[in-house]
């Protein structure tokens, strides 16, 4: 970078991984750096070609993703201000090594991808050569495939926009509320489906199997003066009357033993907030 004039930027991160993999947590910290280094209406470009995607959608099938995770890596999305873009998506592995040997470029082999405790590293050296053995257009295949689930997620998703205005979507004061009613009216896919896509328009995490259940068992059927709460990555699932609350999680109060004392001749004066 230094000899062709190139800005480069390094950084360390702590990966923690809150449950998840170590894979994916690393993933969340990277594109994290990504996100913020990425100016207004900034453009980053990845190198993922098409056996990154075909690894890809092999290890979300083996872990049991629907439509949406076997949709596989989007050529473009949005990040922060700016937009991610994978230009070579379309490219084999084999095809820009072998560009890359014809023009003359040296490239850096990272070691960890030889470590095979990782899955996608086992996929990629244990599984995909004989996958290619056998179906040598295997990137192919996948690819199809993947495009078939991200037709379907469009599908469900004009679905899901739909069904969000029938329950009346509401801005409340700490998060969004919609009529509890008019949701138990859809049947529980369609319920599941309009969920999950009501948490992803507002940044949180897709709920899953264990969520649902928690929500169909034990929130839904509670009392209207109840309080059920479900809470997973930064949400928490609220009921009152007839309404289903999402808000962000609000961190604890801190423990203070100290009195407070004010002069009522004097204005109070608060955070606005």
């Amino acid at each position: 970078c230094r000899e062709r004039g190139v800005t480069l930027i390094t950084e360390t991160v702590q990966v923690e991984t809150a449950g998840q993999g170590l894979e994916a947590a690393a993933r969340d910290a990277r594109y994290q750096v990504f996100e913020r280094h990425l100016d207004h209406d900034g453009l980053i470009l990845l190198a993922h070609h098409a056996d990154d995607q075909a690894e890809t959608v092999l290890y979300r099938l083996l872990r049991g993703s629907g439509p949406l995770g076997l949709s596989g890596i989007p050529i473009s999305r949005p990040l922060g201000h700016g937009e991610l873009l994978r230009p070579l998506l379309r490219f084999t592995r084999q095809e820009l090594q072998d560009y890359a040997v014809l023009v003359g470029l040296s490239w850096i082999e990272d070691e960890s991808n030889e470590q095979l405790e990782y899955d996608r590293n086992y996929i990629r050296h244990q599984v995909i050569p004989k996958l290619a053995a056998r179906w040598p257009d295997y990137t192919s295949r996948i690819a199809t495939s993947a495009a078939l689930c991200r037709d379907n997620e469009q599908l469900v998703d004009e679905l899901a926009s739909q069904d969000l205005m029938t329950v009346g979507e509401r801005s409340e004061r700490l998060g969004w509320s919609i009529c509890i009613d008019l949701f138990q009216g859809f049947n529980s896919l369609r319920q599941g489906n309009l969920l999950r896509y009501w948490l992803a328009q507002h940044d949180f995490p897709r709920p899953g199997h264990q969520v649902m259940t928690a929500l169909r068992e034990e929130l839904l059927p509670a009392r209207n003066d109840g309080s059920p709460q479900i809470t997973w990555g930064g949400a928490q699932l609220r009921r009152y009357q007839h309404r289903l609350y999402l808000l962000p999680l609000q961190p604890d109060l801190p423990e203070n033993d100290e009195p407070f004392f004010w002069d009522v001749c004097e204005p109070l004066v608060l955070p606005d907030k």
